[in-house]
């Protein structure tokens, strides 16, 4: 017995066609996302976390410009306010991590000409500055 060739190709798992986004039912394959929200920076953005410093349910962007680092506090809704924090940093990177095990994220960053700051979270979107550590130049 001998099959006739198709020219239509059956790429659904289950047999049944594609899902729909937002219709409530899952579908392997299907990948649904939401609106896109645009953050409008001064500057370059040099790196950018996303974390919650602020303790709302909603998660907030840390983001570092050449000059500074800044908290804008996640609504909710996928917007996010204006600067609720920001600290003067030299360029560089940044983590977010919580390092004095308070519950809040706290900020390690590493300044373009080397030194190393820890800013330690209060939990609602501001940190309190540490001294400068140095750590030599050009630090990875």
């Amino acid at each position: 017995m001998t099959t006739e060739p198709t020219d239509t190709l059956d790429t659904s798992t289950s047999g049944l066609p594609p899902g729909e986004c937002e219709d409530g039912q899952p579908t392997p394959g299907e990948l649904c996302l939401g609106d896109l929200t645009v953050l409008m920076a001064n500057d370059t953005v040099l790196a950018a976390r996303i974390g919650d410093v602020s303790g709302s349910p909603a998660a907030d962007v840390v983001y570092l410009i050449p000059t500074q680092l800044v908290v804008r506090v996640g609504d909710g809704s996928g917007d996010f306010g204006g600067a609720v924090f920001d600290e003067a940093v030299d360029g560089g990177t940044f983590e977010l991590h919580d390092f004095d095990g308070d519950g809040d994220l706290d900020v390690v960053a590493i300044e373009q000409n080397g030194p190393l700051r820890v800013l330690l979270g209060n939990g609602s979107g501001s940190f309190t500055p540490s001294d400068l550590d140095p750590v030599g130049n050009d630090p990875r």
